[in-house]
């Protein structure tokens, strides 16, 4: 059976940073073995579980711009450190919990939550895939849409198991999601912690530069634009733009200053006709999503899932997938 997107795990270890935990420093019943991932405010490790005998991920709240580490422990960086670094901890074990609290397995597990040396640790299962980012740029033909509906219809269950509990997640997006080796998609936590410690002036120059797929009223908050599950469904439709316009940068803007259609996009990267085909519900029902106002795209999971309706039997598909020349691009095996 054809997979949608290429997947390649990855397996390099990396080079462990200097304020990383060292092999063998146990954290409660885990033996840290080697670092997985490190990132801004966290540091991923693979570690024993010396109880299960088994490989886990340990993520550590250890944000380098506030915190450093004195012994085992978390101390902040300046006193005027201290208050940011504890509001970031807060927030760290909160998104723990919360993913903690869901079993989805289009969503990514959190099996338990340590708080020791000054910081907190999330457990998680070691994922082997690879981010749905580089997957999509690795293509030379995009994904067709029977291939992409086992995408939608598990993000939108993950999504939609978050909502039921009054969750936004606020952060789907190409890089946060991770294709398995089993052709699961997982959506990775939102780092909570990244947006409760982050500068402002470092965050407005990231805006700038990096495509973004939050929705509008994200970017611009305010009281008349509260968030819900349409600023969800919002981004996991520009998620769902990239995926078969493989376009990162901001989307087309048609002369007037109106947002290209779905259906526009296709014509112009795929020609007329396209030689990828999707069904009109497909488009419009994403266009519906990446409608700027709130109130008018799908309010739910459920009222995307019906917009889309079934599969038609009639679409056809495009050329057979083939990744480009050169070796794809290679992630950790878990979320950062």
């Amino acid at each position: 059976m054809s997979t949608p997107f290429p997947v390649t795990p990855a397996a390099n270890e990396l080079p462990t940073p200097p304020r990383a935990l060292l092999r063998g420093t146990q954290v409660e019943r885990f033996e840290i073995l080697r670092v997985l991932a490190d990132a801004a405010s966290n540091i991923e490790y693979v570690a024993l579980d010396q109880t299960e005998r088994i490989e886990v991920v340990l993520k550590e709240y250890m944000p380098q711009r506030l915190g450093r580490r004195k012994g085992d422990a978390l101390r902040p960086l300046t006193p005027g450190a201290a208050i940011p670094l504890a509001a970031g901890l807060r927030s760290f074990i909160d998104e723990g919990r919360m993913l903690a609290s869901i079993d989805h397995p289009a969503l990514v597990r959190v099996l338990g939550m340590i708080e020791a040396n000054g910081t907190a640790y999330m457990v998680m299962p070691l994922y082997d895939g690879l981010r749905l980012q580089h997957a999509r740029q690795s293509m030379s033909v995009p994904p067709d849409e029977r291939l992409l509906r086992p995408l939608i219809d598990g993000l939108l269950s993950a999504l939609e198991a978050m909502h039921a509990r009054e969750m936004l997640h606020g952060a789907v997006s190409p890089g946060n999601i991770l294709l398995l080796s089993d052709e699961r998609a997982v959506l990775l936590g939102p780092d909570l912690a990244r947006l409760v410690i982050a500068d402002d002036l470092v965050e407005s120059l990231m805006t700038a530069v990096e495509p973004s797929f939050e929705a509008p009223e994200q970017l611009t908050p305010s009281a008349s634009k509260p968030l819900g599950p349409w600023t969800d469904l919002y981004s996991l439709a520009e998620t769902i733009r990239f995926c078969i316009g493989g376009e990162l940068r901001p989307p087309y803007v048609v002369p007037g200053g109106q947002r290209e259609t779905m259906a526009r996009m296709v014509q112009r990267l795929f020609g007329q006709p396209p030689t990828a085909v999707y069904a009109p519900a497909l488009l419009e029902t994403l266009d519906a999503a990446l409608d700027p106002y709130a109130s008018a795209r799908p309010q739910s999971a459920a009222r995307f899932r019906e917009l889309l309706g079934v599969l038609p039997v009639e679409t056809e598909a495009p050329p057979a997938l083939a990744p480009m020349p050169g070796p794809p691009h290679a992630d950790a095996l878990a979320p950062l």
